[in-house]
């Protein structure tokens, strides 16, 4: 059966239709989660997981695809599904580095000690990148001053700033400016770690 036959089968809700429609287009979502994973680094993303998203993406394809548009269905759903994966891809990346720089959230139990060791799926590119960002945080926690280091472990360990306050003997005003000074201190040292 031709594709737009099965497309137009997918619109008036034939799930055997997509079934055939998903085992022509199932190599095209696995070369897309790949190339997206060579291109952005693994950032722990499923990969049954993405195949699901590329599913669903290609069904949308199917329902939204126009049979008058100059575009050919392949194009078309190439298109929806690669967009789809790559801003997985895009989402997962924004959430590991906001992770892995904020001074208030904990995910897996990272922190400064074994970010080092983090999973990395024998990507050297996210291996050697992670060494990277592990180097840069440990440089900047080096310099910190002991008050500094104390309220950064203590607010890595889930402390409030009450805790934090009554733990070190200093109003909550002051941590607060302290963590503040660390943010920007760090931030600076980003930028110019990035414009290197």
């Amino acid at each position: 059966m031709k594709t737009k036959e099965l497309v137009r089968k997918v619109k008036a809700n034939d799930d055997e239709a997509f079934k055939e429609i998903l085992k022509q287009y199932r190599p095209m979502i696995y070369s897309f989660i790949q190339a997206n994973r060579l291109e952005h680094g693994d950032y722990s993303v499923n990969k049954e997981d993405l195949f699901q998203e590329g599913a669903i993406a290609l069904h949308q394809a199917c329902l939204l695809y126009d049979e008058n548009d100059e575009a050919s269905f392949h194009t078309f759903a190439h298109i929806v599904v690669q967009r789809r994966i790559k801003r997985i891809f895009m989402q997962q990346y924004r959430r590991y580095k906001h992770e892995f720089y904020s001074i208030d959230a904990v995910k897996d139990g990272m922190t400064y000690n074994n970010v080092a060791s983090k999973r990395t799926d024998d990507n050297p590119k996210l291996a050697y990148q992670r060494k990277e960002n592990y180097a840069l945080i440990r440089r900047y926690f080096d310099s910190l001053s002991k008050d500094e280091k104390n309220i950064v472990i203590l607010r890595k360990s889930n402390y409030s700033y009450k805790d934090i306050s009554e733990k070190l003997n200093m109003s909550t005003k002051t941590i607060d400016n302290k963590i503040q000074k660390i943010r920007r201190q760090f931030k600076k040292m980003k930028n110019l770690e990035d414009s290197e």
